[in-house]
Formats: structure tokens, C-alpha cells, sequence
């Protein structure tokens, strides 16, 4: 771009990709809405369209947008953040804006000068923001045009698109040269779990509920047969199969009343043995490719987190080989890798983000391959022990992807199932078998009070929908849907109706929206490799604004009863820290409520309520000092999050005899109702509105699990 005599950049509009940029204006158009953005947004695009497909520095870039103040490079970040929200770019796959490791940033769109005639493209539906399209000159033209003339202009627009569209599918990243080839195993009716390939890959051993869909009984099927061979029969679960490095035995988890035991039983049929009993947990079965070792997880009690266990095979004698905070749910799905040396392993915290370690088989401290992954269901070793596949949510669904075992950058598998589960590989084989998930997971209300009746759906859509949060005057209903292919945050009226889409984040996976005090604003958090951030979105805004950006993880509590701070917390060690920060932006200030990890402020402004994992309930803190105490004692074991300030009420969720309640505390009298029970509730996301006059929830249905095999995988 040229340059005037003041050495400014021109301010003339421009076009990069099919976007309107127009700098005087602070606006940016195309794609059926007009955003206004930040005038340093602006300056930061100009800067990098002055020299398309070049690398501008990143000290370039501060230097010149920056100039009359002291910044951080994270301002420079948050920008190109923000400017790709706004072209829908994903960084992994760059059309727009590339990263340069190290140096910059590089524009590898198409940058032109915009004609005076050119005109935005309209927006669709009644929530569309305004985009105010065209000059003035250029609509007084269309009103003194002729029809012929007005034919020709659309020809020349469409003309215009179709070499738009031409040039950004020459320009978009290629598509995969082919996903993930997979063969149906099973397709039996119920659920197949954790499969086990044995070491040569020829059979897999899984656990099955039965036609019946009762028990879960352990089998084993060949492949290039249909009928499998059961192993157990007995009132008893028997899960997590484990082959011997011979392929003779069978190691599994037998779950009974009250007591779990590790069991061994020949591959072909017989006998089951006993290694080992326990009143605890246990999860997830591994054997060492020596014959020695078992590796399991094992919880001893609700109050710890798990742990990872080795078992000796022929001694019995037990060993505890890794040591998670208290803070944290804890270590499983462990695997050993084929030299026997360490053990892949989940460390899960209790906001269900989870990150890959290994760790020496001998003992010592586990290292961290990634950094925070949501949802990871099950991971193996691949490429002889170089690399690890797991499974994680990417986008709206769970899916594979693979990390070297040195650790790194996160490769993804594209595949043709949409819900992938419980990678498992065979040692001595180039085979992977998974769990490919089909369900319907919808929001369903359910009418309280004089008119409750039976549950309704209300949200209901071919994809994962969740978390419902009714605003504070009840009449419009925020939640999450993956509906687009992305897990975003939509909003629609009390009745169902004016779905709307909030965000369109494209990768970051967004949770914890909460309504501000007054219902125009919306603070959430994301999670996106590895980092946590934490966002508001006004409601008439259409990009959402980054207040604080860290690695590692971070959990929204909420908003101030004034509206001016939102409450954040990270597991900090042993304990959670929690911290605020300004809504307006700004640093986060610490909050001096010891081990809190959700909270929210009293009715009376003159205090906290948290949860402080893993010490049971719900406590109090005032501002002025003191000591915290015990509000509620019956809070659902590990259900530290999901509970709501409400007026005067402290709405929380408990058990009795098996039966999942929502109950209401008074925080003035200390008198408990119920105000629902929820038999058919899967989800511990729950939202009462404002006048107790319906409950909406979550619920999953029709789902079916079956096995898929991937031949000469890699």
C-alpha cells in the first residue's frame, strides 16, 4: 500500500480475501456481517496488507501500532487472535494471517484496492448485524440505472464471487489426501467397550452388555468372524481386558457389590482367577510386554484422586507409582510402551481438562507431553513406541490425534467417525481398533411447581447440545451446541425459539458461559492447545473480547453482584487459586478465599460462597476476615462446579438412595427443599429459571457403541 507525505498509511478501503476492510471506519464487512473492531486491529491488518505475503516483525508491529504506549507482546497476540476470529481463519490451517515462529506474521491472503462500486454482501436472518454495504454514489447509481444496467452489475458481482471463491479454494489449505480408513469389528446391538487387539492383531478383546443390554461380560472375536467367544457369564461386570505378551491370558476388571479385583482367565475359555481385590476403584488395565507387571488405576476412596498402581503378576506385591494432587480427579488410562520402559497416562483435573504424561515404569516424575486437551477418552502407543494416539475433542467432537513421545505439537486424524473412543493398537501388529459412539444428547425441560408435568425436549439438534443457562429476567436461555461442526455458545428466547449463534471461535472450545447481572453481557472460558482464556461478549457485539490469556488451564466461577468482575480460578499445586479480573480488562487481582475453585458472591455482597476441593460442601468467606465455614455438608461427592446463587437460594445438586435431587438452601434461614428430581438426567449441568418455574437439562439417549478396525496403521 502507498503511503502519504506524512508517512501514514493511506486510509483508502481495501479488500483482503472477500472482506471489506475499510480503516476509517474501523470496519471490517463480508461474510454477511459488519464487525466494528478496535482502531489497533485496524492498524495491525494495515501494517501486514502494506506488504502481502511478506513477514512483518513482531517488534515491527508493536513498534508502529504501539508507539505512544507500553505494551506486552500479549497485546500483539490478542490482536492477530481477534483478527482471525474475524475471518473465520484457523492458525493450524492459516488462509488469512500465518505465524512465523520466532519472527512475525505473514498476510497470504489476496489484497486488492476496493472499487468504488464495491458492495459488501448483505446479511442474512433477522439476527444479522446491519452492515451498512454501499456508498452513497453507488446506491444514487442503482437508482438511476436502467433494469439492463442492473442485470449487467449482477452479472459483474456474480462475475466477482465466483473468482472470489476460485481464489480462496486455490488458496485454502488442501483437504487430507485421505481419512482415516476404518472397517466395522462389531455391530452387535448395546455397547462393545475397551477394545484390546491381541499382540498380533489377529483377534480383539472387548467387554459387551448383550443383546439383553444388561451386564457387561468379557468376550473375544476373530477377526473375519462374526460370532464372538464369551469368556465370562456372571452377574458381575467384567471390563478392561488386557492381553498376556503370549496372547494366552486374559487379564480384566470384575466390578461386584461393593468390592473390584483384577481376574485372569485363558484366552480360550475356562477358568477365571483372582489377583487382586479391593473396596476402592479401579480403572483401566494394562500388562507390561515382560509378563510381570499389571498397571491399573485405582482410587481408594471418593475423597482421593486416582492413582496409578503396578501390580506384580507373579508376586502380587503392589506398588503405587504415581502421586496426583489432591486437587485433581486424577491418573488413568495408562499404557506401557512396547520396551517396557514407561507408562502413558490421562492426568484429568476436576474441570475435565486433561493433559498426556509419561512416566518411568521404575518409578520417578511424570513428564508432560501436552498441555491441556478436552475431553481425552483413551490413548496407545504407535509407530513402535515414538508416538502415542489419542483421543480428544477437536472442534464438536471427539476425535484422534497423535503426539510424539518426546512430546510437541498435536497432529490430527481425520477420520469418518464422528465419536471416536478408546484407542487401543496391537503390539506386535499394525493394527488400531476404537470405540465409534452414536447418541442423541439434547436439552429437555421439565415444568415445576403447581404445573409440573412430564419432561419435554426443548433443545434438540443431530449434535452435542449442553450446559443450558437461563438469564437473569428468564427469558432467554443460553447453552452450547456443536451444531455448526464447532462447539459454539447460542442463545435463544424462553420458549425455544430465535436460535441465534453467539460465537464463532472455530477451534477453541468454549465453556462456563454465564450471564452478566444483567443479562447484556456473557462471560466464558476456552480451552485451546493448551491455553485457557478467559472472554465477555456484549450482546450486541460480534466478536467477543479476550480478557486474560494464560497456559494451563482456568475455570469461570461468575460475575459480581455489580456486574464489574468475573471470577476465575487454576489449580495452582495442591490447591485451587481464585482469582478476579475487570470486566473491562486489566491483571488479575488473587482473591483471598483459600482453595476456592468455584464461588460466587453472597446476596448480601458481604462474602463468598465456594467449593474448595477435595474438601466436601459448599463454605462461606466474608470479605472482612475470618475464618471460612461449612454451609452445606450435603453437596454430591466431586460435584464442586455445577451450583447456582439464585436470589436468596443456593440451588446445588445431592443424592439420596441412589436419586438425583436439585435442592434449594435458604441462605437467611438455612431451611432445604427439593425443588426436582431427576431420574432420567445424565448430566450434572442443570438450570432453574428465576421463578422456579421450570428446570432445564441435560439428557443423552439412543446411544450405541461399536468397534471399528483400522488395517496398517501408523
Amino acid at each position: 500500500m502507498s503511503r502519504d507525505d506524512g508517512g501514514r498509511s493511506r486510509r483508502a478501503a481495501f479488500l483482503v480475501d472477500d472482506r471489506l476492510v475499510q480503516p476509517d471506519l474501523n470496519r471490517i464487512s463480508g461474510g454477511g456481517r459488519t464487525v466494528q473492531v478496535e482502531p489497533r486491529l485496524v492498524d495491525v491488518l494495515v501494517r501486514l496488507a502494506e506488504r502481502p505475503g511478506e513477514v512483518v516483525g513482531r517488534r515491527e508491529l508493536l513498534d508502529a501500532v504501539w508507539s505512544d504506549t507500553v505494551v506486552g507482546e500479549e497485546s500483539l497476540t490478542r490482536a492477530i487472535f481477534e483478527l482471525r476470529q474475524i475471518f473465520g481463519d484457523d492458525p493450524r490451517a492459516p488462509r488469512i494471517i500465518e505465524t512465523i515462529r520466532k519472527r512475525g506474521y505473514r498476510l497470504v491472503a489476496p489484497v486488492r484496492p476496493a472499487g468504488a462500486d464495491y458492495v459488501a454482501e448483505a446479511p442474512a436472518g433477522p439476527d444479522a448485524a446491519a452492515v451498512p454495504v454501499a456508498a452513497a454514489p453507488a446506491r444514487a447509481a442503482r437508482r438511476r440505472g436502467s433494469w439492463t444496467a442492473r442485470l449487467l452489475g449482477a452479472a459483474a458481482v456474480a462475475v466477482l464471487a465466483a473468482a472470489l471463491v476460485i481464489i480462496w479454494q486455490l488458496r485454502r489449505p488442501a483437504p487430507p489426501s485421505s481419512l482415516l480408513a476404518s472397517l466395522p469389528f462389531t455391530s452387535f446391538p448395546g455397547l462393545e467397550l475397551h477394545p484390546a487387539p491381541s499382540p498380533d492383531g489377529g483377534r480383539v478383546a472387548f467387554a459387551w452388555n448383550g443383546p439383553a443390554e444388561g451386564e457387561f461380560d468379557l468376550y473375544v472375536k476373530q477377526r473375519n468372524t462374526e460370532t464372538p467367544l464369551q469368556l465370562t457369564d456372571t452377574p458381575e461386570n467384567e471390563v478392561y481386558p488386557a492381553w498376556s505378551p503370549d496372547g494366552g491370558t486374559l487379564a480384566f476388571i470384575r466390578r461386584g457389590a461393593g468390592e473390584q479385583g483384577i481376574f485372569t482367565v485363558p484366552a480360550i475359555g475356562g477358568e477365571a482367577r483372582r489377583l487382586y481385590q479391593t473396596a476402592g476403584f479401579l480403572s483401566d488395565l494394562d500388562w507390561s510386554p515382560d509378563g510381570r507387571w499389571l498397571l491399573f488405576a485405582e482410587r481408594e476412596d471418593l475423597s482421593r484422586p486416582l492413582r496409578l498402581v503396578l501390580l506384580d503378576a507373579h508376586s502380587l506385591e503392589r506398588e503405587v507409582l504415581t502421586h496426583p494432587a489432591p486437587t485433581l480427579l486424577g491418573d488413568d488410562c495408562a499404557r506401557i510402551s512396547p520396551d517396557g520402559r514407561l507408562a502413558a497416562f490421562i492426568r484429568r483435573e476436576l474441570s475435565g481438562i486433561g493433559s498426556i504424561f509419561t512416566v518411568p515404569l521404575a518409578g520417578g516424575e511424570p513428564r508432560r507431553l501436552t498441555q491441556a486437551l478436552v475431553d481425552v477418552r483413551g490413548l496407545a502407543w504407535c509407530n513402535g513406541g515414538g508416538s502415542i494416539v489419542f483421543s480428544t475433542v477437536l472442534g464438536g467432537t471427539n476425535d484422534l490425534s497423535v503426539v510424539s513421545a518426546a512430546g510437541g505439537r498435536v497432529r490430527r486424524l481425520p477420520s469418518f467417525s464422528e465419536w471416536i473412543l478408546a484407542p487401543a493398537t496391537a503390539r506386535a501388529a499394525d493394527v488400531l481398533v476404537y470405540e465409534s459412539v452414536t447418541f442423541t444428547r439434547d436439552i429437555w425441560r421439565r415444568p415445576l411447581g403447581a404445573n409440573g408435568g412430564e419432561a419435554t425436549p426443548f433443545i434438540v439438534s443431530t449434535y452435542w447440545d449442553g450446559a443450558p443457562r437461563h438469564s437473569p429476567d428468564g427469558s432467554r436461555v443460553l447453552f452450547l451446541s456443536a451444531r455448526t461442526g464447532f462447539m459454539e455458545l447460542w442463545s435463544c428466547r424462553r420458549d425455544g425459539s430465535r436460535l441465534r449463534q453467539l460465537t464463532r471461535l472455530r477451534g477453541p472450545i468454549p465453556g462456563g458461559g454465564h450471564w452478566s447481572p444483567g443479562g447484556e453481557r456473557i462471560a466464558f472460558h476456552t480451552i485451546d492447545e493448551g491455553r485457557s482464556g478467559v472472554w465477555v461478549l456484549d450482546q450486541d457485539a460480534a466478536v467477543p473480547r479476550l480478557l486474560h490469556q494464560e497456559l494451563g488451564s482456568c475455570l469461570l466461577s461468575g460475575w459480581s453482584r455489580d456486574g464489574g468482575w468475573i471470577y476465575f480460578s487454576t489449580p495452582m499445586g495442591d490447591a485451587w487459586r481464585l482469582w478476579k479480573i475487570r470486566a473491562t480488562g486489566g491483571e488479575p487481582l488473587p482473591v483471598p478465599a483459600e482453595g476456592a475453585m468455584a464461588a460466587a458472591e453472597t446476596p448480601d455482597g458481604r462474602g463468598l460462597l465456594f467449593t474448595r476441593p477435595p474438601e466436601p460442601g459448599i463454605w462461606r468467606q466474608d470479605f472482612w476476615g475470618g475464618p471460612a465455614r461449612r454451609v452445606v455438608d450435603d453437596l454430591r461427592p466431586g460435584d464442586f462446579y455445577y451450583w447456582q446463587v439464585m436470589g436468596n437460594g443456593l440451588y446445588y445438586n445431592r443424592e439420596r438412595d441412589g436419586l438425583f435431587e436439585r435442592v434449594r438452601r435458604d441462605l437467611d434461614s438455612g431451611e432445604t427443599r427439593v425443588v426436582a428430581r431427576l431420574p432420567e438426567a445424565n448430566s450434572l449441568t442443570v438450570s432453574i429459571a428465576p421463578d422456579e418455574s421450570e428446570l432445564l437439562f441435560v439428557r443423552m439417549e439412543h446411544v450405541d457403541v461399536d468397534l471399528r478396525l483400522v488395517e496398517d496403521f501408523r
